[in-house]
C-alpha cells in the first residue's frame, strides 16, 4: 500500500533519543528491562517497534506477529491494488460481502466526516486523481466546471453502506482510508503485542505513535515546525497515542482545500497539529482533520470531544487545546 506519511519530513513526531531525527527511544538508565527495537519498511513509511520485557525470546515473538499484522492490514485497506475491497469498490462503485474490518473503519470515517464537516473526508480520491492529472497545485487552480462536479464527486453522504454492502452513489466517486488506516493498523499491531504479555511497548509508523508502559514512561518528542532540527516540547507518556499532520504535504494534495469554499482555515501561520487520543486511529485521523480545519474550527471541535487534545504549531508559536495538559 502506498499510504505514504503525512508526516515522512523528518519524522515530525519523532521518538527522542541519542538518534532524535531517527525516531529512537530515549531509555532511563535506570530500566533493567531487555529491550528490543526492530524497524521495517511498510505502509510506505517506517515501522519501528521498541519493546521491554524479562524474555528476549517473547519479545522476538511478539514483534514478529506485530510487524506480521502491519503487513495483513496494509493489504486489507489499501485502496493501491486493484484487487484489494477498496481497490474493487473504486473501480466498479461496489462491493459486496465487504470484510467487516473494513467496514468498520469506513464507518468510523464517515462519522468522523460529519463530526468534522469535511475536515476529515474519505471520498476525496477524485480531487487527487484530478490534480495528478492536471499538474494543478490546488483544486482552485482547476477549471470552474471541475471545481463543481468534485463537490459532488467528494461529499461522503454519497457513500452508501446497507450491510456489507458498499455503493458509491455518483459515477467517478472513489474512497481513500489513507488518513486513518495506518493508525488503526498500529492499534491492531498493539493488539497483538498485548496479547502476547508486552505491555511495555512502543510502536512509531511515521509519526503516528502509540504507546504502553507497565512502568517507565516512553519520551516523546514533537518537532519544532519553525526549527526541524530541535524539538518544542518533550512528553513523557505511559499511554495513548499522538499523531502530527503538517503543511509540508498541502492540504490540496489530501484533497481538503477548497471543497467548500469559505469553510477551511487556510490560515498560512499553521504549521503543523499534534493531537492525542487514546488510540492511534483516532490521533491519525484527528490529526488531519484539525490541521485542515485550522485552529477556530478546530478548537471547538476540541470542546465537545474533551477525549481528545492537540497542538496546533504557527509561525508565531505553539498554541495548545484546553485539553492538552489533561489528556497527555
Amino acid at each position: 500500500m502506498s499510504m505514504v506519511s503525512r508526516r515522512q519530513f523528518l519524522y515530525s513526531l519523532g521518538v527522542i533519543g541519542a538518534g532524535a531525527g531517527f525516531g529512537l527511544p530515549l531509555l532511563s538508565k535506570a530500566c533493567t528491562l531487555p529491550e528490543t527495537t526492530q524497524t521495517q519498511l511498510m505502509m510506505g513509511t517506517f515501522v519501528t517497534i521498541s519493546a521491554r520485557n524479562q524474555s528476549a525470546s517473547l519479545l522476538e515473538e511478539a514483534l514478529a506477529d506485530a510487524f506480521q499484522q502491519v503487513k495483513d492490514g496494509e493489504a486489507l485497506f489499501t485502496r493501491h491494488s486493484a484487487s484489494s475491497p477498496l481497490g474493487v469498490l473504486n473501480a466498479q462503485g461496489s462491493l459486496r460481502n465487504a470484510p467487516a474490518p473494513l467496514l468498520g473503519l469506513l464507518g468510523k470515517s464517515l462519522k468522523l466526516a460529519t463530526q468534522t464537516q469535511g475536515g476529515f473526508n474519505p471520498a476525496i480520491v477524485p480531487v487527487l486523481d484530478a490534480l495528478n492529472a492536471s499538474g494543478a497545485a490546488s483544486v482552485s487552480a482547476l477549471p470552474k466546471s471541475i471545481q463543481a462536479e468534485l463537490r459532488t464527486v467528494t461529499d461522503p453522504r454519497a457513500v452508501a453502506v446497507q450491510g456489507n454492502h458498499i455503493r458509491l452513489s455518483h459515477s467517478g466517486m472513489g474512497l481513500s482510508l489513507d488518513g486513518i488506516a495506518k493508525g488503526h493498523i498500529v492499534d491492531l499491531a498493539t493488539a497483538r503485542l498485548e496479547r502476547r504479555g508486552i505491555t511495555d511497548y512502543l510502536i512509531n509508523a511515521g509519526g503516528d505513535i502509540r504507546v504502553g508502559s507497565a512502568g517507565k514512561s516512553w519520551t516523546i518528542g514533537i518537532q519544532d515546525g519553525n526549527n526541524p532540527a530541535r524539538n518544542s516540547m518533550v512528553l513523557p507518556l505511559r499511554s495513548g497515542a499522538i499523531a502530527t499532520s503538517g503543511n509540508y504535504e498541502s492540504l490540496a494534495t489530501k484533497g481538503y482545500a477548497h471543497l467548500v469554499p469559505g469553510q477551511l482555515n487556510t490560515c498560512s501561520s499553521l504549521i503543523s497539529v499534534t493531537a492525542a487520543a487514546p488510540s492511534c486511529a483516532e490521533a491519525d485521523s484527528l490529526a488531519t482533520a484539525l490541521f485542515a480545519m485550522g485552529t477556530e474550527r478546530g478548537a471547538a471541535y476540541l470542546k465537545q470531544h474533551p477525549q481528545y487534545s492537540c497542538v496546533w504549531q504557527t509561525t508565531n508559536g505553539v498554541i495548545p487545546s484546553s485539553q492538552w495538559s489533561h489528556t497527555v
